[in-house]
């Protein structure tokens, strides 16, 4: 606990001439004041939702390195330290910390954010997938995420807002800060973008008792359909015929999937790619970047694809767990994409601040 009284830091910022980092912060379940202390700015608890915290602890700590850069200090809800190398200024009202990962917006701000500002915030923080028709040729897909889990929400929010994405000229799919999932999660996507049959390289399993039993997990889980659950019944059964080898679950080392129809609209697609996208979401954009109709924008992905399809287990004692992959592309050594990532087509360099890539995105389109 320590001695922060609101009022009168209230006050405090009331008596500065101009408005900077200190000031009163809103991030989801709570509200800090950040407080320059030294040569830190520290984040005390003003309100929280969450009972384990309470007014007057230090929830964040904001440290300028030598470059004029930020790193930070992250109380997490269980008071864990997180630590975080990037801290980014979108504006004078928000703060993202670890590439988005957590925003932080000013409370009661004396000069209010641009409407492109507020847009990315609401965009980046979404925990969910989200439709918006950005104008009469535009409209906006956004996929925070391709967990499995979130499967049925990205399938519903395409499935409600389909008649707007086939009537629209143009189409932006926002993945930034998509770090992957699962590959099922994406399957309603590529047929609204589809031009031409898209070819898949597979994958081979390593298989061990271990390794299989994630297999064993699939079959029960409610998030997977028949078909899934029938494959991973199918799969474990042939993994375990062959123990200590690496195994491909397909009949060929290609797939291809081929789609009856080519929808007319949208003709002109756009993703968002950056730093943060990997694993599964690099796995859709292998797939996407093969129709005619789509361009990707913005930055090379984390290349973290090669190697695939996580796994996780915990210690005996429950303390430390291990996340590992299964599987190795058969693309390799050929196309690799660890440690390269994928390029976007367009490069939006750092004149291009990141809240703008979508109206960027958007008058590009609609002036091709």
């Amino acid at each position: 606990m320590h001695n922060f009284n609101k009022t009168e830091f209230q006050q405090h910022l009331n008596n500065k001439s101009k408005e900077d980092i200190e000031g009163i912060w809103r991030l989801p379940s709570y509200t800090v004041g950040l407080k320059k202390e030294g040569s830190n700015y520290n984040g005390y608890v003003i309100e929280s939702t969450n009972s384990k915290w309470q007014p007057g602890q230090l929830k964040l700590i904001l440290n300028e390195e030598n470059d004029g850069t930020y790193k930070a200090i992250y109380y997490m809800a269980d008071h864990s330290i997180r630590h975080v190398d990037s801290v980014d200024f979108i504006d004078q009202n928000h703060l993202s910390l670890g590439n988005n990962w957590l925003t932080l917006s000013r409370q009661n701000p004396k000069e209010e954010s641009k409407a492109e500002v507020l847009q990315y915030v609401q965009l980046m923080a979404s925990k969910t997938p989200l439709v918006k028709k950005l104008s009469k040729e535009t409209a906006l897909l956004r996929i925070p995420s391709f967990s499995y889990t979130e499967k049925k929400h990205i399938d519903t929010v395409i499935r409600n807002n389909l008649e707007t994405i086939l009537n629209t000229e143009n189409l932006i799919i926002d993945i930034r800060g998509n770090g992957g999932g699962s590959d099922i999660s994406y399957e309603e996507i590529l047929p609204i973008i589809y031009t031409n049959p898209i070819r898949n390289v597979e994958v081979e399993f390593l298989s061990t008792p271990l390794n299989n039993s994630r297999m064993l997990k699939f079959i029960d889980d409610e998030n997977f359909s028949d078909d899934d659950k029938k494959w991973a019944k199918e799969g474990y059964k042939t993994l375990q015929q062959r123990l200590g080898q690496f195994v491909n679950l397909d009949a060929q080392s290609v797939s291809v999937k081929k789609l009856e129809n080519v929808n007319p609209l949208p003709k002109k697609v756009g993703i968002l790619i950056d730093e943060s996208n990997g694993s599964t979401a690099e796995q859709f954009l292998l797939a996407a970047k093969q129709s005619y109709k789509v361009k990707l924008l913005g930055a090379t992905t984390r290349g973290v694809l090669d190697i695939s399809n996580m796994h996780q287990v915990d210690s005996p004692s429950k303390n430390i767990t291990l996340h590992y992959s299964l599987s190795k592309s058969l693309r390799i050594p050929e196309m690799t994409i660890d440690g390269k990532g994928i390029q976007p087509d367009f490069y939006l360099d750092a004149s291009i601040p990141a809240y703008q890539w979508v109206s960027y995105t958007r008058g590009m389109l609609e002036e091709m």
